[in-house]
């Protein structure tokens, strides 16, 4: 064997443990997304926090409007185009995150000041 193939060969054998080892990271991005998933649900089903319907139908526009835009990436052939089905959790995301930042305030005011009237 020359040189050349050996280098050849560890570099093959090296870019092959390099794809098992994202594949191995892909793998187990699913289970912890799943996992944390179930725990954010199970603490927000015990705090009681709740959110006005128009936020709900406002993230669910967001969500057609990213399947749009991902639809869009796939049928230009976009070269991110994996990172664009992304989008469709992070636009929901943005709106809830935005209701809580700004939107929860009001509503703890607002609660706040029904349990003074009710006094």
């Amino acid at each position: 064997m020359s040189n050349g193939e050996l280098h050849r060969k560890n570099f093959q054998s090296a870019r092959a443990a390099s794809m098992t080892m994202a594949n191995l990271l892909y793998t187990m991005l699913i289970p912890i997304i799943v996992f944390l998933g179930v725990i954010s649900v199970t603490l927000w089903w015990r705090s009681y926090f709740w959110a006005p319907m128009y936020i709900h139908l406002l993230a669910g526009l967001s969500i057609l409007v990213a399947s749009l835009l991902v639809w869009m990436a796939w049928v230009v052939d976009d070269p991110l185009k994996g990172r664009v089905i992304w989008l469709v959790v992070i636009f929901p995301a943005l709106m809830y995150l935005t209701f809580g930042f700004y939107g929860g305030v009001i509503i703890s005011k607002h609660l706040m000041t029904r349990d003074k009237l009710e006094d």
